[in-house]
This record gives structure tokens, sequence and C-alpha cells, in this order.
């Protein structure tokens, strides 16, 4: 495992793209392997973005995921932009499973990245991410506060209600900073 998590970091550094077909058989078969699969997948997806769409949609499709990989697999959805309509692969595929991992029985945090990854391209409401604020685990604030400002980026969020969340101080007006 040393190895090849040694291995996984020379890619990562170079980027290369030609080991994204083996991707899929490293989070079969190593799932500890993992996060550092996803960070080659978002690294050699800058140069081959086609291929990183093929291989994180082969295992949204075709793996069953612990909750642990779901979250790192939605990370680097995100990264990468592939939920955009535009994008390379299946952005319908893709931003339908984050849509089943945010409404799913999956752990907090993975529906937290995947509700702030779906804030990205108008896929959550703003009701639903603060309800999310308010009633999910403290620790995962800084998600929910992450996907407000994405709303408010894409004009889904208006100043009244930016201004209202913004208002509880502390952690969320550091996130959300200043009321333009």
């Amino acid at each position: 495992m040393r190895h090849l998590r040694r291995a996984l970091g020379r890619l990562i550094r170079a980027g290369i793209a030609e080991a994204l077909p083996h991707v899929t058989k490293l989070v079969i078969y190593a799932p500890s392997l993992t996060p550092w699969a996803m960070r080659y997948v978002g690294a050699a997806g800058l140069h081959d973005p086609g291929e990183a769409a093929g291989v994180l949609g082969a295992l949204v499709d075709n793996v069953s995921l612990s909750d642990w990989q779901r979250m790192w697999i939605a990370r680097t959805i995100d990264e990468l932009g592939l939920l955009q309509s535009d994008a390379p692969g299946n952005p319908s595929e893709l931003r339908a499973w984050l849509t089943n991992l945010m409404h799913g029985r999956h752990n907090p945090i993975v529906a937290a990245e995947a509700t702030m990854a779906l804030a990205g391209i108008h896929g959550v409401d703003f009701a639903d991410v603060e309800y999310r604020l308010r009633n999910e685990p403290a620790a995962l604030a800084t998600w929910y506060l992450t996907a407000i400002n994405r709303l408010r980026t894409q004009g889904d969020v208006t100043e009244q209600q930016y201004t209202a969340v913004r208002g509880e101080a502390g952690l969320y007006a550091a996130v959300l900073g200043a009321v333009a």
C-alpha cells in the first residue's frame, strides 16, 4: 500500500492522465487509497477532463462505495466542474447521483459535500441549504455556508436572506464575508 500511495503521489504531482483507466480497479481493491486516487483524478482531469469524467462515471455507476468514498468522489466531481452542462461525460447523471446523496440516508458529511457541489449549478434551493445548516451537525456549517455563498454568487439568494444568515455572527459572518 505504501508503494501504491507513493506512486499515486508522483502521478498527482505530474498530472499524467495515462493511469486514469486503472483508478477504478484501485478504488475497488484498495478502498483506503480513495483519497489519493481522487487527488490523482483531479490532477489528471485538468489535462484530460473527458477521461476523468469517464472514470468518475464508472465509479458512480458500477462500484459499491462506502460513504467515505462517496465524499471523496463528490468533492472531485465538484473540483473538476463536471456538473456544468457543457462538461465532458454525463453531467446529468452525476447531478442525479449527487441529488440522491443529498436526500438519501447517508452520512451527514456526504450530504454536505453533495449540497455544496449542487449549489454551484443551481441544483439546490436556499431554503434546503438553510434547513440543513440549522439541523445538521454544527461541524458541517462551513459546507453549508459555502453552498450559500455559491448560491449568492449565482443570484439564487436575496440580500435579505444572506444578511439574515450572516447576522448569526461568529463563523457564519467569517465564512460569508461582508454584505455587498
